[in-house]
């Protein structure tokens, strides 16, 4: 019952959904990490009507290189071709054109060629740089040269090539540089966007040390991102915790545990319909029922409105925002996704209808920020019980630009959503 209410709630909502895209990455090592750690997040952005880009750094080749052994098929292209499942999936389930089938390319970024799928009119992008896997402690496998990013980034090793074979990186910035051309060639006219990444904190949380002992592919792509946007602060930073997840409780509401597994489910499919042994095991499902992040830099400032493939000058603002700002996570909040959908296209003067997604009964805050972290709204709602709730404001914006809602219940869980308004 209850998730037939949220299913026609959202559909409610969902014909008032406007064509502007919000903007979302994702930039992992692996084909299946956005969907072990992040699954929740993405599924919102999506729910939101916005687009998702996906950046895979390596092949996940698990020291196979391209080549294969139960199989005609590559090791590797099956986990890609999973991964692309489950992206589609995603998109399905909120809305997306079902018999569409994801469409297969070659692209050029700075200097670069770099696969990429396109499914869903654009709104769910796929790129993976396929460089090679390495392995758990950055020591990478003999077939592809022992080459990893921990080394890449250390100076240890001068270059790195795809296990395709077909771009070699000559540096840290090369890479780093190609990610960010990336970014800037799918965000579109949206001039404050999210990444979602693996965390970088080795802070103590619920005593555990955050995300230590995670995989070294995990924390050097989570570093390439935060490299290649250090300047630019437009772009806020969410931090996924990732191995460690599994030693704290589950927090995902029972829909959202579901979303995870199928989407994992895909992940492993691709594998199994290869005939390698699938993956879908005790301890990746150890990992479906939780997703824990902090907020490591909201975004500020804006970028320029027009960009080549390359990238280019951006407005920025000094100073980056503090992890306590009212924009991000306040304290040791655990950040898990609680707004479900909003009217749209929203507009100045006029009601803002929120759908909300309660992990508990409890006392709800919903706070309005603009750009530069001003309170422009504030108010406190009693939740009853898990069920779908709307909340409605009322001519609370006066003037159009771009906004955050923040909502925080019984001062434990955090979620920060930027709206624009026109």
């Amino acid at each position: 019952m209850k998730r037939k209410l949220l299913l026609l709630i959202c559909l409610a909502f969902s014909i008032k959904m406007q064509a502007q895209l919000n903007v979302s990455y994702s930039v992992q090592a692996h084909q299946d990490d956005w969907q072990l750690f992040m699954s929740s997040q993405v599924i919102v952005d999506i729910a939101a009507g916005g687009k998702m880009v996906f950046i895979t750094l390596t092949a996940g080749d698990e020291g196979n290189g391209t080549g294969n052994y139960v199989s005609s098929v590559p090791f590797f292209l099956t986990r890609e071709r999973g991964s692309v499942y489950s992206s589609k999936y995603a998109a399905d389930i909120n809305g997306g054109i079902v018999s569409d089938t994801p469409s297969l390319a070659r692209v050029t970024l700075n200097g670069h060629s770099i696969v990429k799928y396109v499914y869903n009119n654009n709104k769910i992008v796929n790129y993976f740089l396929r460089l090679p896997d390495g392995d758990v402690h950055g020591a990478g496998f003999p077939i592809t040269g022992n080459k990893s990013l921990y080394k890449f980034k250390n100076g240890l090793i001068t270059s790195m090539t795809s296990v395709d074979g077909l771009t070699t990186y000559t540096s840290w910035t090369d890479l780093t540089n190609t990610i960010k051309a990336i970014m800037m060639a799918e965000k579109g006219l949206d001039n404050q966007v999210w990444v979602h990444t693996a965390s970088l904190d080795s802070t103590i949380v619920n005593n555990l040390q955050n995300n230590s002992g995670d995989h070294s592919d995990h924390y050097y792509s989570s570093k390439a991102v935060e490299d290649a946007i250090k300047d630019s602060l437009w772009v806020g930073i969410n931090w996924f915790m990732d191995y460690r997840s599994s030693y704290l409780a589950a927090n995902l509401s029972f829909n959202n545990h579901q979303n995870a597994a199928a989407l994992y489910a895909l992940c492993a499919w691709g594998l199994t319909e290869s005939r390698y042994q699938p993956s879908f095991n005790d301890l990746h499902k150890s990992y479906l029922a939780m997703d824990y992040f902090t907020v490591r830099r909201a975004p500020v400032g804006s970028a320029a409105g027009s960009r080549n493939n390359r990238g280019g000058d951006e407005t920025q603002v000094a100073g980056s925002p503090s992890l306590t700002s009212p924009k991000g996570n306040t304290g040791l909040l655990t950040e898990i996704p609680m707004l479900v959908a909003l009217n749209s296209p929203v507009v100045s003067t006029q009601e803002i209808k929120l759908l909300i997604s309660p992990y508990e009964p409890g006392n709800l805050i919903t706070t309005i920020f603009d750009k530069d972290g001003n309170t422009i709204y504030s108010t406190e709602n009693r939740v009853p019980d898990r069920q779908p709730l709307i909340i409605t404001l009322k001519n609370k914006i006066k003037v159009p630009g771009t906004y955050t809602v923040n909502n925080i219940l019984n001062g434990k869980y955090v979620e920060n959503r930027k709206i624009d308004v026109q």
